[in-house]
């Protein structure tokens, strides 16, 4: 019977697929089990078994698709080309061998090969989204050197090697100190990996000089690395006090997937790595890979790789910290306008909230392009507007693992474009002066009407020590070149401004201060923008006057806010103001007007006694309980309304009955034997002042401080 089976095996197997049999099997239970590697070994003895032209075809696709994945694209290219010489018949080897084309850049013969696909499989999308990239890339390379691209980019060789070094994070507060995930030699283990046939991958750090060099990356101190396992993309919390990574492990003859794994900062190590499980079973975390961890600035949200149910292949997921359990939730996928059909991978997300990513599904250059996704909300953590970073920051390479520097003028980024040193390479860029000056444009606008003032007098100060003065047009705006990494203290002058609802506006004593920052998106056309807090001369902020217990006396910091006050009658000489005091309703009303009264004298005193503004130009009233807050401008604050409201907010509401506020009663002060310079054509007559009892724009900082809760 034995005999009979074996003939009748012979007789239905074709001769040449017998003859090398046991090695194509063999390469094909390592393909299927990610050892990419030894299964080209495989491949080759099969092919050494002489096949068919049939099989040898098939022989060289798979080994093709073998490059591919390992990102070796001259051979998967090599291995394409004979397989489509030999006749394999799988329509599927046109749209490989264009993918490695555009991956070399030729996109002329890549055109070719999607159109040839796009022909036999009209119903596949994926021809047309490669004749859109490779139109797109020509578009984008002619761009290079102007307005859409001024990047410089070059190789940071201090930090690589012949090896794959990949996925750049910054590993200090001050971004002087950089992790990188590498194959090189001095890692922790010797073993060998059998997906890549290299050194397994480890988490390294390496540190920039003041002169801008790198030290000789080394690997980090701690649980991260170990032994038999790849270990790699690492970010770490805004803190520096925790580390989350990739750790890709691998058991003979069974695939492993990636996990996600935590540490904790202890010196200048790391402590034990633990397992971030997303609330997951054990049997989803083994039969799926967790990657590319991405944590945003207030640690509340990590996005990362996953290729888990509900994937269209490898997909970006989202999960939320839950600070009471101190865990990380279940996962969400994100939206089909993120997700394609391709790979999605190596998220990051950026101070801003923008989110950064790798993917070759979505129009690119060529292998993974890195792409922008805009955050819609700043309630939620959701993103669309996908935009690619175009060349040269993308390649016809493979492009990912992008991270930026606070500004968005400079950063890093990984890529195997020629110039690498062998595998992976890590490389810096930053915008070319040259290409896009660095701008701050400023708009001037009235705080109650929000239209634009016109000729107020910006006075610029650099820290590099520049000093120069600009007018505001008659849109309100003002602009000048500025240098990188210089504060610009920018102070406002209304005297002379004027608007389409008010023809005079008093100095503003307050400034704002500016550090030059890259736009998000399109650095020479969206410029750094600053809105100068508003000149109106009804409603201007006036920091908290506080007193100790039941007294009238001025503490350190009531004088601290006064100053505002000096400041801004000695920036507007004729103007007189009226500085009244507020109390809740507790108490007597006889006892609340006196204290208010006496209160509002103290700040006055203070400003005629010891600052020397004239006493003609400030008036004392003090308003007792009179005269209750407005809560959102309609409800009045009185003892009944309050006395209404849960416990917990009357204590609040009372401090806001307490106040301090100032109001412009004019600007006729002439002071003796001086001539003023300037006087308004228009006096402005000001009803109200900033907290008066019918203003509803309270912010929550301007509070008096503790009253005789037993006798107001």
């Amino acid at each position: 019977m034995k005999r009979l089976l074996i003939l009748l095996l012979i007789v239905i197997v074709p001769l040449g697929i017998m003859s090398f049999n046991t090695p194509l099997r063999d390469a094909e239970r390592e393909r299927e089990l990610g050892n990419y590697h030894a299964a080209l070994t495989q491949y080759d003895k099969a092919l050494g078994k002489k096949p068919n032209k049939n099989d040898k075809a098939y022989i060289y696709y798979q080994k093709g698709e073998c490059f591919r994945i390992l990102t070796e694209w001259n051979e998967a290219l090599r291995c394409y080309d004979k397989a489509i010489r030999a006749g394999y018949e799988n329509d599927l080897v046109y749209l490989r061998r264009a993918d490695a084309r555009r991956y070399k850049g030729d996109y002329v013969g890549a055109l070719s090969d999607y159109e040839e696909y796009q022909r036999r499989v009209p119903n596949d999308p994926a021809g047309k989204l490669g004749i859109q990239s490779c139109e797109l890339s020509v578009k984008w390379m002619q761009e290079k050197s102007s307005c859409e691209s001024p990047w410089i980019i070059k190789n940071e060789s201090e930090l690589n090697t012949r090896d794959h070094d990949f996925s750049p994070a910054w590993s200090d507060k001050k971004h002087k100190a950089i992790f990188v995930s590498s194959k090189r030699p001095g890692q922790s283990g010797s073993h060998i990996d059998p997906i890549s046939g290299n050194l397994y991958c480890d988490v390294f750090e390496a540190k920039q000089s003041k002169t801008g060099s790198w030290s000789v990356p080394s690997t980090v101190v701690g649980d991260v690395n170990s032994n038999d396992a790849n270990e790699g993309s690492p970010v770490i919390t805004k803190n520096g006090n925790r580390m989350y990574f990739t750790r890709c492990g691998q058991v003979k003859k069974t695939s492993v997937t990636c996990k996600i794994f935590s540490a904790e900062k202890s010196g200048t190590g790391w402590n034990q790595a633990k397992l971030v499980d997303f609330g997951l079973d054990a049997t989803t975390l083994d039969s799926f890979n967790f990657r590319h961890p991405a944590i945003s600035a207030d640690g509340q949200v990590m996005v990362f790789s996953s290729d888990m149910t509900g994937s269209r292949g490898s997909d970006l997921w989202m999960s939320l910290w839950n600070a009471k359990s101190k865990s990380w939730s279940k996962p969400s996928r994100l939206g089909n306008e993120i997700n394609t059909n391709g790979k999605e991978a190596f998220p990051y997300i950026h101070d801003d909230g923008m989110l950064y990513f790798a993917s070759d599904g979505h129009p690119g250059m060529g292998g993974l392009d890195i792409f922008s996704a805009t955050r819609t909300s700043a309630n939620e953590w959701k993103w669309s507007s996908i935009e690619n970073l175009k060349y040269p920051l993308n390649s016809s390479a493979d492009d990912f693992g992008i991270i930026f520097s606070p500004n968005k003028r400079s950063g890093y980024l990984t890529s195997s474009r020629e110039g690498t040193k062998g595998g992976d390479d890590i490389w810096s860029f930053a915008i070319d002066p040259a290409v896009c000056p660095m701008r701050i444009d400023g708009t001037i606008t009235d705080g109650k009407y929000n239209v634009p003032v016109e000729n107020a007098l910006v006075h610029i100060a650099g820290t590099d020590g520049s000093r120069f003065d600009l007018l505001s047009d008659s849109s309100g705006y003002y602009g000048f070149k500025a240098k990188e990494n210089t504060s610009y203290t920018i102070t406002v002058e209304g005297q002379h401004a004027f608007s389409s609802k008010a023809d005079a506006y008093f100095n503003l004593p307050e400034t704002e201060k500016i550090t030059v920052m890259a736009p998000v998106t399109c650095p020479c056309i969206e410029t750094v923008r600053c809105t100068i807090p508003p000149v109106d001369p009804i409603e201007i902020k006036f920091p908290a006057v506080l007193y100790a217990y039941d007294s009238d006396q001025l503490t350190d910091g009531s004088k601290d806010s006064l100053n505002f006050l000096y400041r801004l009658l000695i920036d507007n000489p004729t103007m007189i103001i009226e500085l009244g005091s507020h109390t809740d309703c507790r108490g007597s009303a006889n006892y609340n007007r006196d204290l208010s009264q006496r209160r509002a004298q103290s700040c006055v005193n203070y400003l005629v006694s010891e600052k020397g503004i004239p006493r003609e130009r400030i008036v004392a009233k003090g308003y007792g309980e009179s005269q209750p807050f407005r809560w959102n401008g309609t409800i009045p604050l009185t003892e009944k309304y309050i006395s209404e409201q849960p416990r917990e907010k009357q204590d609040f509401y009372h401090a806001l009955n307490r106040r301090t506020v100032f109001r412009v009663v004019s600007y006729d002060y002439h002071p003796k034997g001086q001539s003023i310079e300037f006087q308004r054509a228009k006096p402005v007559i000001v009803k109200k002042g900033y907290f008066d009892a019918s203003d509803s724009i309270w912010d929550g900082g301007e509070l008096i401080g503790e009253e005789a809760k037993d006798k107001e």
